[in-house]
């Protein structure tokens, strides 16, 4: 696996921002395209840059306990990405070190009394599916599921992510469906039947792609890259290495997120 640079990024359709985390001060980290320096600064720990061979440049290491970036609200811009027909891909080059629930990035907020949730990228969701895999979470309204505590709304592909292996985790949206990639594979998973009361309804459908015509919300959530905020407080923190992030504002092809690998 390579890092990607912006020609790579740009070349493909929709390319809103993209993060390479070689800036060396440690502190912010900015964009290198779109229509603003979208800067992904330090809200919790301290996340380590330490030297990365994977294409040259740097990482940005989690310590899966405190670390996270943030992006506030009134910063997006572009990144917010509802209203009718909204798109979104969301691609991570990154090295998972533990297995829990992982947040990339994304705008979710999972908070009982205050939830914001619009787009996430996520690894490991066991609740409905997603044990070890990748996730690309989509809501509407912003809150859980109804007549569920959490929201059930996300695709999870087949094969488990790897631990201490460089790999690229994505997933689209295409205003209809959700899709979740592992190093440029999408993988079908037709059949999926989720638990019964009261985390479930034991219903059953395809996990890869999940169908979720309802599109994207506007729910007033910032852009968070490592952990979201629950009702306990920032939780779902990511351990590992992350080396690059983009996102996009059309769901790109399975051909076109193959090429980023």
């Amino acid at each position: 696996m390579q890092r990607p640079d912006c020609q790579q990024i740009a070349a493909l359709p929709g390319a809103i921002a993209f993060w390479d985390f070689s800036e060396s001060d440690g502190s912010c980290w900015n964009s290198k395209m779109g229509q603003s320096d979208y800067p992904l600064r330090i809200a919790g720990g301290h996340p380590q840059m330490v030297e990365e061979p994977l294409g040259g440049g740097r990482g940005l290491e989690f310590d899966g306990v405190q670390d996270y970036l943030v992006l506030p609200c009134e910063e997006l811009g572009e990144l917010n990405l509802a209203g009718p027909g909204a798109q979104v891909t969301v691609v991570a080059w990154l090295r998972w070190n533990r297995p829990q629930i992982s947040f990339i990035a994304g705008i979710w907020q999972e908070h009982d009394h205050d939830p914001r949730r619009q787009y996430g990228l996520f690894i490991h969701l066991p609740a409905y599916g997603g044990s070890h895999g990748v996730c690309g979470h989509i809501s509407k309204t912003g809150g859980a599921s109804p007549g569920l505590p959490y929201s059930r709304d996300y695709s999870a592909n087949v094969t488990p992510v790897p631990i201490g292996e460089p790999v690229v985790v994505a997933f689209s949206y295409d205003g209809q469906a959700i899709r979740s990639y592992l190093n440029g594979q999408f993988e079908p998973r037709p059949h999926y039947t989720e638990p019964g009361p009261p985390k479930g309804a034991g219903l059953s459908y395809a996990k890869n792609p999940y169908e979720f015509p309802d599109g994207m919300g506007d729910n007033g959530g910032d852009f968070t890259v490592g952990s979201v905020l629950l009702t306990a407080g920032m939780r779902n923190h990511f351990a590992g290495r992350l080396y690059a992030l983009a996102v996009f504002n059309q769901a790109l092809t399975e051909t076109e997120i193959a090429s980023l690998r």
